[in-house]
């Protein structure tokens, strides 16, 4: 049996640290809809798929229908006391306490609709520990694993094209701190966005190689992704049917006729219709686009449609950083810092990227604003305006990544990468520790309170604030040092390099003053 890649797990460790770092860093129940997404978890964990409804005394509004009477342990019944933080900016989480009946009772939740393919690892697995605190931190940590690891086959991917600095780059910009925060939450969301993180970055890379390179890693990692993908929620077969359009887009007639022609395809083509079958049978059995949370608004369609278009502005600030209940923003530097990325990197694709990338590029950028427009004016008469950035997600992480492969296969953007991507990867690093400090000082002192918050701290995580702070700068450097500037081969055995070379005749040299440095 082979060795597994060592550069693939360095990646894993890295992504792994990260994310730990935001599993530690949130308050239990402080992220979106955590004590009803442990509720689940915890009843599918025990075999229970669906729940029933509950008495009519306990329905209420906006909750209304969704609500479902399912077993769990009675100590995540009040969910922390979390009403005592959420939305309240300057309340610090010194309020939260995880305590009450361990046993089993009847405990209502309003997700309990949704599919249980994640919630089933995540409710077994942590029951090795009992209920309480560190069976909640072992359910973010199980699904936060997951995604470290679709992260790092992508990047695993990605490090196999010539000239990689510029997909590297959009990676590091797809990696949002939002992306990173969700990972380290209970919540099917953080899976959905890193399966489709995977998804783009296999498939695109899978779309623009000659025909004869379909590489059977790549197509194992895109069938494992696509996989996770559509058992995620209840909208992800929809973002997985217009990824596949998009990357279309992508692909020479050659190309895709050999990607069809390859038997390893077809095996997980059938793989993926059996997950598509679960969905749709659960459609069916569960219902899940039949219950919301919200308050129903009637009015035109014109009219709904241009109060959804008009929430555009929050919706980019959510997908970037806004953790919490919605209640935590990061700075603004952070915000500044990845609109001028994002866009530098789109313009760059669309000046010097070909026309069939320039065009994929349009489609994902289309589909991320249309797209959620149209499903929540839809669904604006029986929720509301309820969608929020992170639902945006797993479509708006192919921007930067369509953008960066795109620019990779430029020669003219190759002579700029060395020159931008100091500056570039510097920012970007810059703004996730300022927005993973703003999240920890609004737990710790609340969103007013000083800026140097560790002396004047009433909430403390697990590991000290100013540690983990620390910790996580270091990580998040070296991170994004690895995806951007890492040699291609770095701890690569040579019976890996000699299975899968790495082409380094198109990528400059980086120059030292007048001096050509061999990397």
């Amino acid at each position: 049996m082979k060795r597994l890649n060592r550069r693939w797990w360095a990646s894993f460790a890295l992504f792994s640290a990260l994310g730990l770092a935001w599993v530690l860093a949130t308050p239990l129940f402080a992220a979106p809809d955590e004590p009803a997404h442990v509720i689940r978890a915890a009843s599918v964990g025990r075999g229970e798929l669906l729940g029933k409804r509950p008495p009519p005394d306990r329905i209420v509004a906006p909750i209304g229908d969704a609500a479902v009477e399912v077993t769990a342990p009675g100590i995540y019944k009040a969910g922390g006391n979390i009403a005592c933080l959420a939305f309240q900016k300057n309340n610090t989480a010194d309020c939260l306490h995880v305590s009450g009946n361990r046993g089993e009772t009847h405990v209502d939740t309003y997700v309990g609709h949704h599919n249980p393919a994640y919630y089933l690892p995540v409710g077994f697995l942590s029951r090795v520990l009992r209920p309480g605190s560190g069976q909640v931190y072992l359910m973010r940590a199980l699904g936060m694993l997951a995604i470290a690891a679709l992260l790092a086959s992508a990047l695993e991917t990605l490090k196999r094209l010539s000239g990689p600095m510029w997909a590297g780059t959009g990676f590091a910009i797809a990696l949002s701190p939002m992306v990173l925060f969700l990972s380290g939450t209970v919540s099917p969301s953080g899976v959905e966005i890193g399966a489709a993180f995977a998804v783009w970055v296999q498939g695109a890379v899978l779309a623009k190689e000659a025909p004869d390179t379909v590489d059977p890693k790549v197509v194992d990692r895109l069938g494992i992704a696509a996989s996770a993908l559509m058992l995620s929620r209840a909208l992800s077969p929809l973002w997985l049917g217009v990824i596949g359009l998009v990357l279309l887009v992508i692909a020479t007639r050659a190309g895709l006729l050999a990607i069809l022609t390859t038997r390893r395809v077809w095996i997980w083509a059938a793989v993926l219709g059996a997950c598509a079958a679960f969905q749709l049978f659960w459609f069916v059995y569960g219902h899940p686009l039949d219950y919301f949370v919200g308050t129903p608004v009637h009015g035109s369609g014109e009219a709904l449609v241009r109060t959804s278009l008009g929430k555009s502005g929050e919706m980019l600030r959510e997908m970037v950083g806004v953790f919490g209940w919605l209640d935590t923003r990061a700075p603004g530097i952070t915000y500044l810092v990845w609109v001028l990325a994002l866009g530098g990197l789109a313009a760059l694709a669309i000046g010097m990227a070909s026309s069939r990338f320039v065009w994929a590029l349009l489609a994902a950028t289309a589909a991320t604003v249309v797209l959620p427009v149209i499903v929540e004016s839809a669904g604006a008469g029986e929720a509301g305006f309820i969608w929020q950035g992170r639902y945006s997600l797993p479509l708006a992480v192919g921007v930067p990544l369509i953008a960066g492969i795109g620019l990779g296969s430029s020669e003219s953007a190759q002579r700029l990468a060395r020159r931008l991507v100091w500056v570039i990867g510097v920012s970007l690093a810059v703004g996730q520790v300022l927005a993973f400090a703003q999240a920890l000082r609004r737990y710790a002192v609340g969103a007013d309170g000083p800026l140097w918050f560790f002396p004047d701290a009433r909430w403390e995580p697990p590991v000290p604030a100013l540690l983990l702070v620390i910790g996580f700068s270091a990580v998040i450097a070296l991170t994004i040092w690895w995806i951007l500037l890492a040699p291609p081969n770095a701890l690569r055995r040579p019976e890996e390099i000699a299975a899968n070379p790495v082409d380094l005749t198109s990528t400059p040299p980086l120059v030292v003053g007048d001096t050509p440095v061999s990397v």
